[in-house]
């Protein structure tokens, strides 16, 4: 009789270990375990997942683990206007869909799940009339994910980050160590870079406008060729 139990136990334990080694019938598992609905292309959604033999995804860390599936595959899910229903889509196409959106500032973390869900986050800036916005988001741009963007409303203060939810609290962090006045040695170097670029904006400009002088020269050299 305890040889059977043994027995149940681990057959029991290796149908969950083994359920999401295919896509499709992991979304059905887990589905299952959490009550969330899923829509997707069967045709396109491909892929599973090998786990060591200890895993065990269950109710309480299905819907956590299940968006870190959907990344190791290539994909990801974004929520619908039907209550805890997700349409399933490839990674690489998250921008051309409507995501949450969270507001934040200096004084106010984002409040989100950890896990892979991507967010549109919005940073309102305090201090930013001295390139802050820029110096955050080119700063980010290393550590982000493959499909995540940053997009800076200049005169508005506001960055705005598309990132998967269990980067966005160490974005936020990031993001906020810029929200602050520049010292004295910053403000100068700043200002002299500010002084190149406008420089170089004027060379580039002259440059362009020599350039269809000259076009405008060629043009008129092969009109009276012929």
């Amino acid at each position: 009789m305890k040889f059977f139990l043994v027995a149940l136990l681990l057959m029991s334990f290796g149908v969950m270990a083994n359920e999401c080694a295919e896509l499709s019938k992991c979304v059905e598992y887990v589905s299952k375990l959490t009550g969330k609905k899923y829509l997707y292309d069967a045709r396109s959604v491909k892929g599973g997942l090998q786990t060591s033999s200890n895993t065990e995804i269950k109710a309480e860390n299905a819907d956590t683990l299940f968006t870190y599936i959907l990344d190791l595959n290539g994909y990801a899910r974004v929520p619908t206007a039907e209550k805890d229903t997700y349409l399933i889509i490839e990674s690489r196409d998250i921008r051309y869909q409507p995501m949450p959106t969270i507001s934040v500032d200096a004084q106010n973390p984002p409040k989100i799940p950890q896990n892979y869900d991507y967010y549109m986050m919005s940073f309102k800036f305090k201090n930013f009339t001295h390139g802050q916005l820029r110096e955050a988001s080119n700063s980010l741009r290393p550590f982000m994910s493959r499909y995540a963007r940053t997009i800076e409303l200049k005169g508005t203060g506001i960055l705005t980050i598309q990132e998967n939810a269990a980067k966005l609290s160490k974005a936020y962090e990031m993001i906020k160590s810029f929200d602050r006045e520049l010292s004295k040695e910053e403000l100068k170097s700043y200002n002299d870079q500010e002084v190149e670029r406008k420089e170089d904006r004027k060379e580039e400009k002259k440059e362009k406008h020599h350039k269809k002088l000259e076009e405008k020269s060629d043009k008129k050299d092969e009109k009276n060729k012929n």
